[in-house]
């Protein structure tokens, strides 16, 4: 019954939205053909949701050693996305920037040699100043050293492709 007066409800605004106002549409096929319109509009959130949906009854499919073969189809997905990227990449835009070598070698010696020395310099003079504070049997120091040797991993890798 809630969902029977939920429809009603979106029906109407619905109604509203195509301008009709309490006007009600003739026959279904109209709501029908709204609908569709609108659903194909919002065709990738719809698409996010199936998904969701298909995941949550089915995991097994995705799992390691499913039927998916993650393993496998995971690295043929993230190639396709970078291939269809690079297809919609205009040419001229693309010879652009190609031009532009001075602020990309500037990007580049900054984030994969500027940022790594600085973070490693700081990383060993923090290993140092905790090696002297702190106790070396004890569990703060091998915490501390832990993240020290991580903030030295991550501070060598490349930025995310969203944010370059």
């Amino acid at each position: 019954d809630d969902a029977a007066a939920l429809l009603s409800r979106w029906l109407f605004i619905a109604q509203t939205d195509m301008g009709l106002g309490d006007t009600l549409l003739n026959g279904s096929a109209a709501r029908i053909k709204y609908l569709l319109s609108r659903a194909k509009r919002q065709w990738f959130i719809i698409g996010v949701c199936l998904a969701i949906f298909l995941a949550n009854l089915a995991p097994w499919v995705g799992k390691k050693g499913g039927p998916l073969k993650p393993t496998i189809t995971v690295k043929f997905a993230v190639a396709s996305i970078f291939f269809i990227i690079g297809l919609s990449l205009k040419m001229r835009q693309l010879q652009d920037t190609l031009f532009q070598w001075k602020i990309h070698l500037t990007v580049q010696v900054f984030s994969l040699v500027l940022t790594p020395l600085l973070m490693c310099t700081v990383a060993n003079g923090l290993t140092k100043l905790a090696s002297s504070s702190l106790d070396i049997d004890g569990s703060e120091y091998k915490s501390a050293i832990s993240l020290l040797d991580g903030v030295k991993v991550l501070s060598c890798m490349p930025p995310p492709v969203s944010s370059a």
